[in-house]
């Protein structure tokens, strides 16, 4: 009974290239681009070229919807997106950059010492060390979470 009860209750989350319409839409509202970002989510790796095409091509600068992108990335493990994701731990958001930096640090599997709130000097040195790991790393990732 409780399998029917949740089967006619739940929510069936479009397609992801509907959500990336969505996501990329001038139109569309900061909530219904959240809630796009959470559908790419439920996808998980699923929709890992959805949420990377998403994260390049988003151009605006809604704090609320980066970070959902951020967490369907994270949720994917999209490690191709980790360049992109660098750049957002610059940031001007303290959220955003904190998010990112918490992305970046689940992908990688290890912590560079970066802190959203730390000096832009001490932000850029501990990008520097992520990106050179990522470098040395790529194949690594390639191997662990795929392509």
């Amino acid at each position: 009974m409780l399998l029917l009860v949740w089967f006619l209750t739940a929510k069936s989350s479009p397609a992801p290239q509907q959500l990336v319409d969505s996501l990329l839409h001038e139109e569309t509202t900061t909530d219904e681009q959240v809630q796009a970002a959470h559908g790419l989510l439920r996808h998980g790796r699923n929709s890992r070229a959805e949420i990377r095409h998403v994260l390049i091509h988003y151009d605006g600068n809604k704090p609320e919807v980066i970070e959902a992108l951020l967490q369907a990335a994270t949720t994917a493990r999209e490690w191709n997106s980790l360049p992109r994701i660098f750049q957002l731990m610059e940031h001007s958001d303290l959220q955003v950059r904190g998010r990112a930096g918490a992305t970046a640090r689940v992908i990688m599997g290890a912590d560079f010492g970066f802190r959203a709130g730390h000096s832009p000097r001490r932000r850029a040195e501990s990008i520097a060390m992520m990106k050179a790991e990522f470098e040395i790393a790529r194949p690594v990732y390639e191997e662990l979470y795929g392509k």
